[in-house]
Order: structure tokens, then C-alpha cells, then sequence
């Protein structure tokens, strides 16, 4: 949910820089001029937390920006640092920023919360991907650490996607499916009950390190040569270290995005 994760930022969700394959290094590899675009859309997270109400669909405005080695993606940065590749098969490795968005929560969102201190909703994070691609598709790695005091955590994420359908038409489905990795601090953060949080029927709680596993499927759409429609649902299994914890109802996290964008 991530938002990674939906959002690896929002970039597993709108336009999944998951792209078809090889299309990302043919941006890099040819100096063309800067190519941007600019939509809204809707994103929807189903919490895990115990009797929560913080359902809701958020608007999420999108602005991509690409020039050179450089591109901005929904709330994502990167560098390409590194590119090589033999016709449709490659490497590349990336500089990677971006606002993860989606886990916090506030004690008013559910009775279970109540005298729990608030959970930032937004993490600002760095770090770098590893991506190669062939005619079997795409699998990225990722590692991220955030870097705004936030839940100060750790989050390692492996990724195989494989771009179908017809581009001549004018349509993408892009299935994906992967493991992520969430540092003791991440998890303690988003999952865990500090001593001076326990409450009867509410036990402190020490959360470590654990892999969750998630899939999920895309689908682009080119109504026209300047208008996309993107659409995402995603389903994460937690680990045991979150589903563990009292405040957690769920053993999953299910997301969805829909959006459209205009090429400038």
C-alpha cells in the first residue's frame, strides 16, 4: 500500500513507471525534449487496523516530468545513474525519492486507537532501484529509508511485472506481484503500541521485522494521443509481525487507483 507501494509511492499505481518493457530505457538512452503531463485521480486504501473508520477515497493531483536522466513520476523522483542495454534486454540503476503515503492513522479513525499517539500519513524517503528488463518482462528491486523522521524505517521491495496487450490499440495490462521488506522501526511504527499506549484489552506491543508479499494489476488506456486513463487495485498480505499486533484486525491491506492524465 505503500502506497509503496500503491504509490513505491504512486508509482506502482499511476503509470507503474513499470512501463512496458524496455520503453523506460529508450527514454533514457535518446536526448528528446522534456515530455510532461499533468491529471487527477482517486486512490482508495483499505486499512488493516481493528473497527476502523478512516475509509475514504482521496484526489490525488499527478504531474510527470521527464528530461534526460532526470524524471519526476506522481510523488516520485529519480536519477538514472546508470544504463545498459543489447536490444530488448537491459540494466539500469536509479536514484530514487519519493512521499510514501497511505499507513498513518489517527486515534479518532477507530475506537481501538483512541489514546494512541497520531501516525504521520506521509514519509518522506530516499534511495535507489535496480531494474532489468527483457522480453519476459521486468523485475525491479528497490530500497528506500526514510529520511524525514517519520517511522524512520527501512522498506526493501523485489517487483516482477510483465506488460500484455496491444500498444497499436491503445491498451496496457500489467499484472505484477513482489516481496517487501519492512524494518523493525517501520513496523513498530505503523503496527506497534508503545508502554505508554497500553490500555486493558490493549497490550504493548513490540513489532520487528517482517516480509510482506503483494500483487496486483494495471491497466493503461490511450484514449487519445494526449489523454491516459490509469487504473490499479492491489492486494498485500502482511507478515505475522503486524497481523500480530492488537490494533489490527486484518491480515491484509487492499488499494486501488483510477486517474487520467494530458500530455502537455
Amino acid at each position: 500500500m505503500k502506497v509503496d507501494k500503491m504509490m513505491n509511492s504512486l508509482t506502482k499505481i499511476i503509470g507503474l513507471g513499470v512501463l512496458s518493457v524496455g520503453l523506460q530505457a529508450n527514454v533514457w538512452a535518446d536526448e528528446k525534449p522534456a515530455e510532461m503531463s499533468v491529471g487527477i485521480g482517486a486512490f482508495y486504501v483499505k486499512a488493516p487496523y481493528a473497527q476502523w473508520d478512516g475509509d475514504e477515497i482521496t484526489p490525488i493531483p499527478y504531474f510527470s516530468y521527464k528530461k534526460g536522466d532526470f524524471y519526476i513520476d506522481g510523488t516520485g523522483v529519480g536519477y538514472n545513474v546508470l544504463l545498459k542495454e543489447n536490444g530488448n534486454t537491459g540494466f539500469y540503476i536509479d536514484v530514487i525519492g519519493s512521499a510514501q503515503v497511505g499507513l498513518g492513522y489517527k486515534n479518532e479513525d477507530s475506537v481501538v486507537l483512541n489514546g494512541m499517539d497520531d501516525r504521520d500519513d506521509i514519509a518522506i524517503e530516499l534511495g535507489v532501484k535496480f531494474g532489468h528488463f527483457s522480453e519476459f518482462g521486468l523485475v525491479e528491486f528497490t530500497a528506500v529509508q526514510d529520511v524525514a523522521s517519520a517511522h524512520e524505517g527501512f522498506v526493501a521491495e523485489a517487483t516482477y511485472s510483465l506488460p500484455l496487450g496491444d500498444e497499436s490499440q491503445g491498451i496496457q495490462v500489467v499484472p505484477y506481484f513482489g516481496l517487501s521488506y519492512q524494518s523493525e522501526d517501520f513496523n513498530q511504527y505503523f503496527y506497534g503500541v508503545e508502554q505508554h499506549e497500553a490500555r486493558v484489552g490493549r497490550s504493548a506491543y513490540q513489532a520487528e521485522g517482517d516480509v510482506n508479499t503483494f500483487g496486483g494489476l494495471s491497466v493503461i488506456y490511450q484514449l487519445t494521443p494526449k489523454w491516459t486513463l490509469t487504473m490499479n487495485a492491489e492486494y498485500e498480505k502482511l507478515g505475522d509481525e503486524a497481523v500480530d499486533s492488537p490494533i489490527v484486525a486484518e491480515d491484509n491491506v487492499i488499494s486501488g487507483f483510477i486517474g487520467i492524465n494530458y500530455a502537455l
